[in-house]
């Protein structure tokens, strides 16, 4: 049911920001940056993703209506990404 919840919030079209935050979150996970700062980068890389996707791809423009919503957009889907890592790593952790 939490993961209903969380979906809800973030636009459909916006889920291959939450994929592309994955893979560059395992990538970042791989190089020697600190993991404290992963989620930090991964959030303005989601932020400046999800607005240049809508203003581009959707075309909608360089709105600030667009710029709002591609910040909020990408704060869901940096934190869907982390979330769902973490839920991944949760269930195959040996006990």
């Amino acid at each position: 049911m939490e993961m209903d919840l969380v979906i809800q919030f973030v636009n459909p079209e916006m889920m291959i920001v939450v994929v592309a935050c994955y893979v560059f979150g395992m990538f970042l996970k791989s190089s020697k940056i600190d993991d404290w700062l992963i989620p930090f980068i991964l959030l303005f890389y989601a932020i400046i993703l999800s607005t240049i996707y809508s203003a581009f791809v959707l075309d909608n423009g360089f709105t600030i209506k667009v710029i709002i919503n591609g910040s909020i957009q990408g704060l869901f889907a940096a934190a869907l990404s982390v979330y769902g890592d973490q839920l991944l790593k949760q269930a195959i952790k040996k006990r």
